[in-house]
């Protein structure tokens, strides 16, 4: 049991650092070229995946933190809050990316707001489709195209929740987040009703 538990756990590690790299790939092609910003969106599960990437690297560090707050973690929860503050600025990176080339892609993440409700998903492009999240949502298989929680929300609400905690955070490197998120924001807004 404990050589699988090993097993999982580098496995886990590895595959953490593959889609590391390649968020980091894909923030590179798409920083102000349209076609790869294109190509990302149009694969079904780019936005989906982007915002529970986001929301679940933000949920993690902060249960890695608060563990570590407490004294009851380890330089491994350290490492754990770390790597995810990693992930999340790699896919707010590639969240603003695509906001900034593909003038649609904002107009189409702010619109979620109009058309979602806890029960229904919104086309936002002939291809696609964007679910509304849980916050809280633990990631389950079945909340993989659209989170299944009875609490979801919009991706808007579920950024807004995530910058709210940043707001709050007395931490000197959460600053950059909440910079990043505010530029991203306003990216959002821009030349919106």
């Amino acid at each position: 049991a404990v050589a699988l538990r090993i097993a999982l756990s580098l496995t886990g590690f590895i595959a953490g650092k593959c889609m590391e790299s390649v968020l980091r790939v894909l923030i590179n092609l798409t920083h102000d070229v349209v076609s790869w910003c294109q190509v990302v969106l149009d694969v079904d599960l780019a936005l989906p995946s982007i915002m529970h990437l986001i929301v679940a690297s933000q949920r993690e560090r902060r249960l890695s933190e608060k563990r570590v707050d407490a004294e009851e973690g380890d330089t491994e929860d350290v490492e754990i809050a770390a790597r995810c503050l990693d992930r999340l600025c790699l896919a707010l990176g590639l969240l603003t990316n695509l906001v900034q080339a593909i003038p649609e892609t904002k107009h189409l993440i702010s619109e979620t707001c109009t058309y979602f409700t806890t029960t229904i998903i919104a086309v936002i492009s002939s291809s696609q489709l964007f679910s509304v999240l849980d916050y809280n949502c633990p990631g389950q298989r079945r909340c993989l195209r659209r989170c299944t929680c009875p609490s979801r929300v919009d991706a808007l609400a579920c950024l807004a929740q995530v910058y709210i905690h940043y707001l709050k955070s007395p931490n000197e490197v959460d600053t950059v987040v909440r910079g990043h998120m505010a530029v991203l924001f306003g990216l959002l807004m821009e030349r919106s009703p």
